[in-house]
């Protein structure tokens, strides 16, 4: 019989090896996606299996001057950035006792960063004292967090150029296309409704005439700032192009987007903008809204509807708002 000559896979030496290659994977596992999502996801579970139970959060700067932070991955308001302790720094105090003896919530903000770059800043909580390997294991984790959240913050930068407009900051036209397409799909499934509402600005035009056009391209953040207050958190704001916007109802049937039609009409007419720059400076709003599936079946047919109906509002004085019918004729509704 003849004897194999591969060699023999060898055992793992000790289980110090078998420590080392585990916290590998661990902190691999930071660097599987760029979504925030998931990036958090694998950061809480990292916690809880290597920081005895600690309650970890990503603080990430919110402005260009940095002096403010977003928890990452949530669309909270932003705050105050901590103080930036010297780079390379691990201080953890013990937890303060209150009166009864227990004790209570200590937080420690760790600097993230890749070269001399903070990219942000790991706050993690705790009621109990961490030992030295634990604080070794953080020491690691802030190395491989920092240039994970490097290059999730680059993706979520890039994503955002991409699907937003330069001069309002709101979804632009490319990102409607998508949405829409799954957002029909979605309704198709559920059988429920969406409403389109498609807007053109009345006497723009005479305010890039008078004023000029940087004053009429503030004039479209404005209207766009305006928008955002107006409508609910779940509906969708959209440039579409020029002076147009979109906006999208979710869960809306046509009865409902008329009547924040009706209101988004209202407020932009009322409205004195360029206030701040010493201008008083009108412009109305005739809008067309279709809703799915009362006035169309697929996304072309509902931004046609819109469209067509928006149009007809211009036609009959402005400064109205106007639905497509089931048919394909345009019932007005004035205000």
């Amino acid at each position: 019989m003849t004897q194999s000559v591969l060699p023999r896979a060898q055992p793992m030496q000790n289980a110090s090896d078998a420590h080392e290659i585990s916290i590998v994977r661990d902190l691999v596992r930071l660097h599987s996606s760029l979504e925030p999502e998931t990036l958090l996801h694998a950061l809480r579970d990292v916690c809880s299996k290597r920081l005895q139970s600690c309650v970890a959060r990503i603080l990430v700067f919110d402005d260009d001057d940095h002096s403010s932070v977003r928890e990452f991955g949530s669309e909270g308001a932003a705050i105050e950035a901590p103080p930036t302790p010297a780079p390379g720094d691990l201080e953890w105090s013990r937890p303060a006792v209150d009166g009864a003896g227990n004790a209570a919530l200590q937080e420690t903000t760790i600097v993230l960063q890749v070269d001399a770059d903070i990219v942000g800043f790991l706050r993690l909580s705790t009621d109990h004292v961490l030992d030295a390997a634990t604080l070794a294991f953080i020491d690691l984790l802030k190395t491989s967090l920092g240039y994970s959240l490097r290059n999730a913050l680059t993706f979520e930068k890039t994503r955002r150029l991409t699907f937003t407009d330069d001069l309002t900051a709101l979804y632009n036209s490319r990102f409607m296309a998508l949405y829409l397409d799954r957002e029909i799909k979605r309704c198709r499934r559920a059988k429920s409704s969406l409403s389109l509402l498609f807007m053109d600005l009345d006497g723009f035009k005479q305010v890039n005439d008078v004023h000029g056009h940087l004053a009429g391209s503030r004039t479209l953040v404005e209207v766009g700032a305006v928008l955002e207050k107006t409508v609910r958190d779940a509906d969708v704001l959209i440039r579409y192009g020029g002076d147009e916007f979109v906006i999208v109802f979710p869960e809306t049937p046509l009865s409902g987007g008329l009547i924040i039609a009706e209101r988004i009409r209202h407020v932009i007419a009322a409205t004195q903008f360029l206030e701040t720059r010493g201008i008083d400076a009108r412009v109305s709003a005739s809008i067309g809204i279709a809703a799915y599936p009362e006035n169309a079946e697929d996304v072309r047919g509902l931004i046609s509807s819109a469209d067509a109906a928006m149009y007809r509002a211009k036609a009959l004085g402005k400064n109205r708002v106007v639905s497509a019918d089931p048919f394909g004729s345009n019932v007005e509704k004035r205000l």
